[in-house]
């Protein structure tokens, strides 16, 4: 029974920490939560949803603002307006 509690005691602690975690997200981005449904990017406009269920917990991760998507094509990645990726 010690042992359950001391789990739970420590998941709750883990989460605590993990949930209170900061990014530095860069230009054109903000710190949000991971989507059940991927964010579009340049090599990927429209990311179609995969059949999962979505928790309610929050994985930090930084995306792009509104009106950007994320540049994964070529050497510079960050989030870029759209008419701005590069050719693949």
């Amino acid at each position: 029974m010690k042992f359950l509690i001391l789990c739970i005691v420590l998941s709750v602690f883990v989460t605590l920490v993990y949930s209170q975690t900061e990014l530095n997200c860069p230009k054109n981005s903000h710190q949000g939560c991971v989507p059940c449904c991927p964010d579009p990017t340049c090599s990927n406009r429209k990311p179609g949803c995969p059949d999962i269920i979505c928790t309610e917990e929050c994985k930090p991760k930084c995306r792009c603002d509104d009106g950007y998507i994320y540049n994964d094509i070529g050497i510079v990645n960050g989030c870029i307006k759209p008419k701005n990726c590069p050719k693949s």
